[in-house]
């Protein structure tokens, strides 16, 4: 589930312009981790936009907050919270 998500807009895409997104992962806390994007404006590379989302898995049978697992940890961490 989504927890949080953080967009820094700086410029606008403009109709025609190509755009490159690019995404990794940063940080796994015990409850929580982070993916990280940037959107560019592809002919110039100049950033238009910076994300941060912050995920948090779910129970499927509680439907309550679960503990980042160590595979998810290992795939999707960068290092410690």
């Amino acid at each position: 589930m989504v927890v949080r998500h953080e967009i820094d807009h700086r410029l606008p895409a403009l109709a025609g312009d190509g755009i490159i997104a690019r995404t990794w992962v940063g940080p796994a806390g015990p409850r929580s981790f982070e993916r990280n994007t940037e959107i560019l404006r592809a002919g110039d590379r100049v950033l238009l936009a910076r994300v941060r989302t912050l995920w948090c898995p779910m129970d499927r049978r509680t439907g309550r907050p679960a503990k980042v697992s160590d595979e998810v940890r290992a795939a999707f961490s960068t290092g410690p919270a």
